[in-house]
């Protein structure tokens, strides 16, 4: 079995993050260093994690509007939270990222992260919002 490429791990973290933040309502300077002291994830998936996380914030009012005029007859409140996060790192390395990552790559890895983290269905709720997105 192929190991999970530390891109993806990244991801993951900071899908994980995300929801801890959304969930516990903290600012993220202190979420960050009470987030490291409760999850273990290698040292080395905390850069690119980190910068997505801060992206995912800085772009969140511009992401979410994507989301909502992509997602046809779906309010932002009727989209469980996991998809909402898996979508919103997507949409991040897509359109605002400096990073040149491939387009298929980025909607490959969050369909893969959303096979993992959310219902049998989202990954093609996931596929066509990110398709028309991209």
């Amino acid at each position: 079995m192929p190991s999970t490429s530390l891109r993806r791990q990244s991801r993951e973290l900071a899908l994980q993050f995300l929801h801890q933040i959304d969930f516990t309502k903290m600012a993220l300077p202190q979420s960050f260093q009470d987030f490291k002291t409760a999850f273990s994830f290698p040292e080395n998936t905390w850069p690119y994690a980190t910068n997505i996380i801060l992206g995912v914030d800085a772009n969140k009012q511009e992401i979410l509007k994507l989301i909502e005029s992509t997602s046809k007859n779906w309010k932002l409140d009727r989209i469980a939270k996991v998809d909402l996060y898996i979508l919103s790192i997507a949409i991040f390395e897509l359109k605002f990222s400096k990073e040149n990552t491939d387009k298929a790559v980025i909607i490959n890895e969050a369909l893969e992260v959303a096979k993992k983290y959310s219902s049998a269905k989202s990954s093609s709720f996931i596929n066509g919002i990110l398709d028309e997105v991209a």
